[in-house]
Protein backbone atom coordinates (compact mmCIF):
# COMPACT_ATOMS: atom_id res chain seq x y z
CA UNK A 1 0.00 0.00 0.00
CA UNK A 2 1.28 3.41 -0.93
CA UNK A 3 0.60 6.86 0.79
CA UNK A 4 1.34 10.00 -0.02
CA UNK A 5 1.91 13.11 2.42
CA UNK A 6 0.55 16.53 1.31
CA UNK A 7 3.10 19.17 2.32
CA UNK A 8 2.18 22.96 2.72
CA UNK A 9 4.72 25.63 2.22
CA UNK A 10 4.27 29.31 2.72
CA UNK A 11 1.65 30.73 0.35
CA UNK A 12 2.74 33.17 -2.53
CA UNK A 13 0.65 36.37 -3.29
CA UNK A 14 -0.31 36.10 -6.91
CA UNK A 15 0.21 38.37 -9.50
CA UNK A 16 -2.49 41.31 -9.95
CA UNK A 17 -3.89 41.77 -13.46
CA UNK A 18 -3.63 44.80 -15.05
CA UNK A 19 -6.76 46.95 -14.66
CA UNK A 20 -7.83 49.83 -17.22
CA UNK A 21 -9.32 52.66 -15.46
CA UNK A 22 -11.93 52.91 -18.49
CA UNK A 23 -11.66 48.73 -18.84
CA UNK A 24 -10.57 49.11 -22.81
CA UNK A 25 -7.15 49.62 -24.51
CA UNK A 26 -6.31 51.10 -28.00
CA UNK A 27 -3.49 50.36 -30.20
CA UNK A 28 -3.51 50.76 -34.14
CA UNK A 29 -2.36 48.98 -36.83
CA UNK A 30 -2.42 48.80 -40.96
CA UNK A 31 -4.55 47.38 -42.86
CA UNK A 32 -4.02 46.77 -46.69
CA UNK A 33 -6.46 45.20 -49.54
CA UNK A 34 -4.86 44.31 -53.03
CA UNK A 35 -7.89 44.18 -55.24
CA UNK A 36 -6.87 41.94 -58.50
CA UNK A 37 -8.74 43.02 -61.77
CA UNK A 38 -11.52 41.02 -62.77
CA UNK A 39 -15.29 41.61 -63.80
CA UNK A 40 -18.16 39.88 -63.44
CA UNK A 41 -20.87 39.57 -65.97
CA UNK A 42 -24.57 38.41 -65.43
CA UNK A 43 -27.14 38.20 -68.24
CA UNK A 44 -30.77 37.12 -68.08
CA UNK A 45 -32.17 34.74 -70.50
CA UNK A 46 -33.68 36.36 -74.13
CA UNK A 47 -36.87 34.54 -74.22
CA UNK A 48 -38.99 35.32 -78.12
CA UNK A 49 -42.23 33.40 -76.22
CA UNK A 50 -44.25 31.07 -78.16
CA UNK A 51 -44.94 31.83 -82.09
CA UNK A 52 -46.44 29.65 -85.30
CA UNK A 53 -45.27 30.96 -88.35
CA UNK A 54 -43.09 34.17 -88.29
CA UNK A 55 -44.48 36.31 -90.29
CA UNK A 56 -43.50 39.52 -88.72
CA UNK A 57 -40.23 40.36 -86.43
CA UNK A 58 -40.38 39.77 -82.91
CA UNK A 59 -38.89 42.45 -80.66
CA UNK A 60 -37.56 41.27 -76.98
CA UNK A 61 -35.38 42.72 -74.47
CA UNK A 62 -32.99 41.69 -71.86
CA UNK A 63 -30.37 42.57 -69.38
CA UNK A 64 -26.43 41.94 -69.36
CA UNK A 65 -24.29 43.39 -66.71
CA UNK A 66 -20.93 44.08 -66.13
CA UNK A 67 -19.03 44.78 -63.03
CA UNK A 68 -15.54 45.31 -62.89
CA UNK A 69 -13.11 46.57 -59.70
CA UNK A 70 -11.96 50.35 -60.29
CA UNK A 71 -10.29 51.16 -63.21
CA UNK A 72 -10.09 47.07 -64.67
CA UNK A 73 -10.52 48.23 -68.31
CA UNK A 74 -12.93 46.40 -70.46
CA UNK A 75 -15.04 45.65 -73.95
CA UNK A 76 -18.16 43.54 -73.88
CA UNK A 77 -18.90 41.36 -77.09
CA UNK A 78 -20.86 38.86 -78.54
CA UNK A 79 -19.97 35.97 -80.04
CA UNK A 80 -22.36 33.91 -82.70
CA UNK A 81 -23.48 31.33 -80.30
CA UNK A 82 -23.01 27.26 -80.65
CA UNK A 83 -25.06 26.72 -83.54
CA UNK A 84 -23.51 25.39 -86.63
CA UNK A 85 -23.40 28.06 -89.28
CA UNK A 86 -24.64 30.81 -87.26
CA UNK A 87 -21.88 34.08 -87.25
CA UNK A 88 -21.65 37.57 -85.29
CA UNK A 89 -23.81 39.14 -87.92
CA UNK A 90 -26.39 36.33 -89.07
CA UNK A 91 -27.13 34.38 -85.84
CA UNK A 92 -29.14 31.08 -85.77
CA UNK A 93 -30.96 29.62 -82.84
CA UNK A 94 -31.71 25.90 -83.34
CA UNK A 95 -34.54 23.40 -81.70
CA UNK A 96 -34.58 22.19 -78.41
CA UNK A 97 -32.10 18.86 -77.26
CA UNK A 98 -35.00 16.96 -77.36
CA UNK A 99 -36.60 18.39 -80.59
CA UNK A 100 -35.31 19.11 -84.16
CA UNK A 101 -32.11 20.17 -83.19
CA UNK A 102 -31.25 20.94 -87.26
CA UNK A 103 -34.29 23.50 -87.77
CA UNK A 104 -32.71 26.77 -87.02
CA UNK A 105 -34.32 30.49 -87.02
CA UNK A 106 -31.99 33.44 -87.64
CA UNK A 107 -32.19 36.26 -84.78
CA UNK A 108 -30.17 39.60 -84.25
CA UNK A 109 -29.05 41.14 -81.48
Amino acid sequence: MLTAALVLGPVMPRAQGAVYSNGTSTTTFLVSLTLQANCSIAANPLNFGTNGVLATAINQQTTVSVTCTNTTPYNVGLDGGNVTGSTVTARLMAGTATGNTTTTVGFQL
